[in-house]
This record gives C-alpha cells, sequence and structure tokens, in this order.
C-alpha cells in the first residue's frame, strides 16, 4: 500500500457501539426516565452493509422542528440528538439515522443547575474534578446541600439537592471565584451564553443619585458597562456563584446557607420568577441573571457538541440547530 502524502492524515470514525456508550455516560442519569435511544429501525429493516455504522456526522436540536428535516435529507447523519423527541415525524427520518434522547439528566447538567463546565467557564474555581465529582448517592445534610471538602484548603462547588419531592434531584450549585467587581462577573455570563434575557442588579445606583423605588435596576439586554444610567457601585465585589435550575424563595434560602461567608452572590438562572426575585433582593443577592430556557438549553446543545467531537478526537462533524 503507498505511503499517504505528508500533508493527509488517515481518518477512522468510531462506530456506533463506539459512540452510544459515551453518549449514556454523558446524557443519562439516575433521574433519567427514558432510554437513551428514541428510535431506530432493526437491523432487518436497514439496507446499510453495515450493522455496525461509523458515524460521520451527529446533528443536535432541541426539537425536530423544519430544519432538523432538511439536514437529515441533505446531510444523512448516523445520529441525531434531539432534547424533546415527542413530535418527531419518524417516517422523515433516514433509515440509518439513530434518534437519541436526553432530558432529566440533559436539564440537570447542561442548562442552568449542577453545570460545573459552565461554573468553570465563569471562573469558578474548583478541584473536585468532572461532573460527578459530588456523588448523587450522597445524602447531604438536612439544610438541603452538600457540604464542600477542603482537604486541600479548596472550596468546592456545592451541590443543591432536592425539588418538587425528588430528593435526589440536583437542582443547582454554588461554587467561588476570585473577588471581581459585579458587572465584570454579570458580563462574563452574557458573553459565555451570547446574551441574556434579563438582568437585575440589586443595591445599584445612578451615577449621580441613589434610586429611591426599591434601589433595583432592571436591564434587558444591555451590557451594564455600556448603561451610562444606571451602574454598580465600583465597589461592589462578587465571588460567589449560584447557578440554579428552579429559582423559588426556598432555593435562595438554601444558596445563602451553603454561602454564609460570601461577599456577593451573583444568581445565574433560566427564567424569573418573582418568589425567588423577592427572597434575592431580601437576604442581599447582588444580582440575578436570568439568561432564558432557550438560550439555556442552546449552550448544552453546543457543550454535547464540543464533548462528542473531543471524545472521538474532532473525526466526527457536529451540526447544532438552534432554534
Amino acid at each position: 500500500m503507498p505511503e499517504l502524502a505528508p500533508h493527509l492524515t488517515r481518518v477512522t470514525y468510531p462506530s456506533l457501539t463506539t459512540l452510544l456508550p459515551f453518549l449514556t455516560s454523558l446524557l443519562t442519569s439516575r433521574r433519567t426516565k427514558s432510554p437513551l435511544i428514541y428510535h431506530q429501525l432493526p437491523p432487518s429493516a436497514v439496507s446499510s452493509s453495515s450493522l455496525d455504522p461509523r458515524v460521520h456526522t451527529v446533528l443536535l436540536s432541541i426539537t425536530p422542528d423544519p430544519r432538523v428535516y432538511q439536514l437529515l435529507h441533505t446531510h444523512r447523519p448516523e445520529i441525531l440528538f434531539l432534547h424533546h423527541p415527542w413530535k418527531l415525524d419518524r417516517s422523515k427520518v433516514p433509515e440509518e439515522t439513530v434518534v437519541v434522547t436526553s432530558h432529566e439528566a440533559f436539564d440537570d447538567r447542561f442548562t442552568t443547575g449542577w453545570n460545573t463546565a459552565l461554573a468553570r467557564r465563569l471562573g469558578v474555581v474548583d478541584g473536585s474534578g468532572d461532573q460527578d465529582s459530588l456523588k448523587s448517592d450522597n445524602q447531604g445534610d438536612d439544610e438541603g446541600f452538600e457540604k464542600p471538602k477542603d482537604e486541600d484548603g479548596l472550596k468546592r462547588m456545592v451541590c443543591l439537592k432536592g425539588h418538587k419531592g425528588e430528593k435526589e434531584r440536583r437542582i443547582g450549585l454554588v461554587g467561588w471565584f476570585p473577588e471581581v467587581e459585579c458587572r465584570e462577573f454579570v458580563g462574563r455570563v452574557e458573553e459565555e451564553f451570547g446574551g441574556v434575557g434579563e438582568m437585575v442588579l440589586f443595591g445599584a445606583q445612578s451615577q449621580t443619585h441613589e434610586r429611591d423605588e426599591g434601589d433595583i435596576v432592571k436591564v434587558e439586554g444591555v451590557k451594564q458597562e455600556d448603561n451610562e444610567d444606571h451602574r454598580l457601585p465600583g465597589d461592589t465585589q462578587v465571588d460567589t456563584l449560584a447557578c440554579l435550575n428552579a429559582f423559588t424563595a426556598e432555593i435562595i434560602e438554601r444558596v445563602m446557607a451553603a454561602a454564609p461567608m460570601a461577599k456577593g452572590v451573583v444568581v445565574v438562572t433560566g427564567e424569573r420568577k418573582d418568589s425567588g426575585m423577592k427572597r434575592a433582593r431580601e437576604l442581599g443577592v447582588k444580582a440575578v441573571v436570568c439568561v432564558g430556557h432557550k438560550r439555556c438549553e442552546v449552550w448544552g446543545l453546543h457543550y454535547v457538541a464540543e464533548q462528542i467531537r473531543n471524545f472521538a478526537e474532532n473525526e466526527v462533524g457536529t451540526i447544532v440547530v438552534e432554534e
């Protein structure tokens, strides 16, 4: 066999049976109620010559919108990931495409919640390792959170657990980062998500006088440093992130119980809830950033796509449909 030219590399795409176990570990958890594989034709119905095809392309979307069907036709991916697959028209899925899904684990790990990857990207310092560094079989304590370990002096991310009757559900995390001005940190959040739905800053002042209407400044879709009328005081420092999948008064109380020594807490969540906003203000939270439900999910799609490429050593192409 002739040798490859120096500028060429031999690509060996991973097989379906190699990639599916990885996706199982990434996209399922103890809370998972549905199997990973949502749709797959039996081998007898597939005309492909291989029962274990190589995976060239993975398509990812929240729902099966019209663009998904178009991409299924033009790119014929071996794997389609759908967060919400229930309206899928199976007749439009190519026979060689396997459809996988993840609902509970995806929401818990890859939106706002127990998302350690997001926390680290926002600057949270933690030595506990991967997504499952705080094991779900740890019962925590009566206050509803798992206490951080400090053998090496590092503050750990705290896993908030329990919501809507599910004691083991990971509903969020509390993590610590080097102290910065509040407006700098919320700017990181906006940059990471490519925008936010709503930003509420507590204890804010204008340049000329203190606001007398509950000292709340609400900024929608505008970076704080670009908003000349409403600025945080220069000495407003924050050092604690609360990343939450649910934004209730009770969960805010658990956040503050988990971080009694925090100099300033910033809450990052999906959607606004008035009860959570009211309690956050009462307990001294510095800022609440409501990213938006859809924007959180799209972040998760891109993260899962990145993990697939890393696992396959960039030999698998990924396509993310942003709804």
